[in-house]
């Protein structure tokens, strides 16, 4: 049970850093930065996304465990 549980987090997190990504491609970004540092914008744009989808995860994750201890204290 745990080797699944762990398979699905990891994969969520994989998710949202995609989703981020992705959403991240809407801003252009090159006009605040200076000419020619494409490159760097893209880096930048990874680690922001690898940043967001990690704590969008998290966030996820939490409340999945909050919600499992609350539903734990009903049952007892």
């Amino acid at each position: 049970m745990i080797q699944v549980t762990l398979i699905i987090r990891i994969t969520l997190v994989l998710a949202f850093i995609m989703l981020s990504y992705w959403a991240l491609q809407g801003i252009q970004i090159e006009k605040i930065l200076r000419k020619g540092r494409v490159q760097e914008a893209r880096i930048l744009f990874l680690l922001i996304a690898i940043w967001m989808g990690a704590s969008i995860a998290k966030v996820i994750f939490d409340l999945s465990d909050y919600l499992n201890q609350y539903i734990q204290l009903i049952i007892q």
